[in-house]
């Protein structure tokens, strides 16, 4: 959750990119939400901005976030260097990672470790599932003493329906304070394959008014 919390926190942060450069500050793209995916040699990474569309960071060396696809904001310039085999060349004006980790299976964490506590799901333009990843904004009461919070996404907990998962959330005690706003992201390729064109996942939590669920498209 701290890592989520900073994330979202940095948003209004996003620096303009150096004017050594010759870029103004409205060549800026506003923020966007992008996979950061290694290329199979992992000599680097590049961007997957939708279901369709690719970015090359042409300042971006390496793996910044390793070798496992993460979700990310950004803020780019779109440039004309070689996009390699992307869509797009772009340089990197901010990048903030976003907290990106894998559903859980019924029964693999214990209920007490999986914690009840409530939390709101915020309707917002990176709350979507996109690039194969769930991708969620959400609220919930914090101290800002620094305790660490547990979110976990269930699958399997609908025997009925695969694709119904449950977000949980353990404060681990650190339910007063005020609300605060988090990014988490599930990478959700391990649920089944679907032929459906129109499969929607349904996505359940605790809210801080009793039970809620959301359904998203794959």
């Amino acid at each position: 959750l701290l890592v989520a919390l900073m994330a979202l926190f940095c948003v209004g942060n996003f620096s303009a990119c150096n004017t050594d450069d010759g870029y103004t500050i409205g060549d800026i793209y506003p923020m966007a939400l992008v996979t950061v995916k290694p290329y199979a040699d992992l000599s680097s990474c590049y961007f997957q901005l939708d279901n369709t569309t690719t970015l090359y960071p042409v300042n971006v060396k390496g793996l910044p976030y390793g070798t496992t696809p993460v979700r990310a904001l950004i803020e780019y310039l779109a440039v004309d260097d070689d996009p390699k085999d992307c869509d797009q060349a772009v340089r990197v004006a901010k990048m903030t990672e976003i907290l990106t980790k894998q559903p859980v299976a019924l029964g693999s964490i214990t209920q007490e470790d999986l914690g009840n506590d409530p939390l709101e799901i915020v309707k917002d333009w990176v709350t979507l599932v996109e690039d194969g990843f769930l991708t969620l904004r959400f609220s919930t009461v914090s101290s800002g003493m620094g305790v660490t919070h547990f979110l976990n996404l269930v699958k399997g907990a609908n025997p009925d329906n695969p694709y119904e998962v449950h977000l949980h959330h353990n404060a681990y005690g650190d339910v007063a304070g005020d609300m605060v706003d988090g990014l988490v992201a599930f990478d959700l390729s391990s649920l089944p394959q679907s032929s459906n064109p129109n499969q929607m996942i349904k996505v359940v939590w605790n809210s801080f008014s009793g039970k809620k669920s959301a359904e998203f498209p794959l």
